[in-house]
């Protein structure tokens, strides 16, 4: 699955760390509500692979390399894009 160019959130504008290929944090905006991620718990997420907006904490299986295994990714907190643990 290929990543979305442009990825913009309630938690703000990740197309510049999509271009410049930082971690998510780096474009990491809080919306100060309760129960919402902040900065510490988006440092410590692992880098996002696969970039397009989705529900936070959602898992999904994809097939990322030619070998044909899937592996299960988890949506960033951001809501911005998919990590593997």
């Amino acid at each position: 699955m290929p990543s979305e160019p442009i990825v913009v959130t309630r938690f703000g504008d990740y197309t510049p760390c999509i271009t410049k290929n930082q971690r998510q944090v780096k474009c990491f905006v809080s919306d100060d509500k309760p129960g919402s991620p902040n900065q510490g718990s988006i440092e410590i997420e692992p880098k996002i692979i696969i970039w397009g907006k989705r529900q936070a904490d959602q898992v999904k299986q994809f097939q990322v390399n030619p070998t044909g295994l899937a592996h299960e990714f988890t949506c960033s907190k951001t809501e911005a894009g998919w990590f593997h643990y």
